[in-house]
């Protein structure tokens, strides 16, 4: 049989030369929607590390972290070279960069899982999810301007599916008190992601998109470790199971390094607010893989609330 290797050639060549036929802002979608599915991973990994073994958020946070860290300094040195970093770091820039791992890297992953240990993988994507308003919400502070009425029926129709949605948690919870709380960690953290959103669409054509994501990892992981060592001895990492550091590895690689930088890239090309509405997969996903994966219940109740979360997240973006 006669090979055609004009066809391999044509193939290899549109494979590995595709980016590059993109548009910007073509390519910012795709980056998003790849961010989307790596990042909504997140909450089942987690589930299934608190399935494996009693552990805590700080813990779990913990070996995300330090699986993840050697990602991260290959990315921060990466972006460091004098041909690819847009400018020196400079001591302002590494504080305000600091400030934003902080927040998006440590106190928002830290509170979210805390939120995961009391409700579902599909209940906190939801909840999580409100951030894009929130994101929008800020814009409309910093720049000083009223919210729109899109904005204010967008959050009347979130929060509205977010009551509807906590309604089916809450009748499969003997405890209500937890189902509350653990919605009340969540917000938490979609508010401290959404100050990170603002704040990385600010900083990261000065930083550069390697070098952001690299340093905020790293510096995510520092505070997180201060965490941890004040709280709990580090031999208890080496009294996990195999089956823990099996799925921290995978919420590590893949939830982590891979949905930070796509996302970062992401946010390069589109911006904070377009880039927050591709994240209307993002509950559909979850609940989704939450139903197959974890075998939680799935009830139309859910299936409204989500609906319209996703619909007031959209809401609220048009202009």
């Amino acid at each position: 049989m006669k090979t055609n290797f004009a066809f391999y050639e044509r193939s290899y060549s549109l494979v590995r030369h595709w980016p590059s036929r993109l548009s910007p802002m073509m390519l910012g979608y795709l980056l998003a929607i790849l961010a989307v599915f790596a990042g909504s991973s997140k909450a089942i990994f987690a589930k299934l590390i608190y399935a494996a073994a009693p552990i805590d958020a700080i813990t779990l946070l913990t070996l995300r972290m330090l699986l993840a860290l050697p990602f991260f300094i290959l990315l921060f040195y990466a972006g460091s070279h004098p041909k690819v970093a847009p400018s020196p770091l400079r001591t302002r820039l590494f504080i305000l960069v600091s400030l934003l791992a902080f927040l998006g890297y440590y106190f928002a992953s830290y509170t979210d899982f805390v939120g995961l240990s009391f409700i579902s993988a599909g209940l906190e994507r939801m909840v999580l999810f409100t951030y894009p308003l929130l994101v929008i919400l800020i814009e409309s502070v910093r720049r000083r301007r009223f919210p729109s009425r899109n904005l204010q029926l967008g959050f009347v129709a979130s929060y509205l599916g977010l009551l509807i949605a906590m309604s089916h948690d809450i009748s499969q919870q003997p405890n209500n008190g937890q189902v509350i709380e653990g919605i009340v960690w969540v917000f938490i953290s979609a508010l401290s992601f959404a100050i990170f959103y603002v704040g990385a669409s600010q900083l990261i054509h000065s930083v550069g998109i390697r070098r952001f994501t690299g340093l905020c990892g790293i510096m995510g992981t520092v505070f997180t470790l201060i965490h941890f060592s004040a709280t709990h001895s580090w031999t208890e990492l080496g009294q996990l199971p195999s089956e823990v550091w099996f799925y921290a590895s995978l919420l590590a690689l893949l939830s982590t390094v891979a949905a930070s930088l796509l996302m970062t890239a992401a946010i390069h090309h589109l911006g904070a607010e377009k880039n927050a509405s591709i994240s209307a997969l993002n509950p559909v996903v979850t609940l989704i893989a939450g139903w197959l994966i974890l075998h939680e219940g799935v009830s139309w109740m859910q299936w409204l609330g989500m609906a319209l979360v996703i619909m007031g997240v959209r809401q609220s973006q048009q202009k």
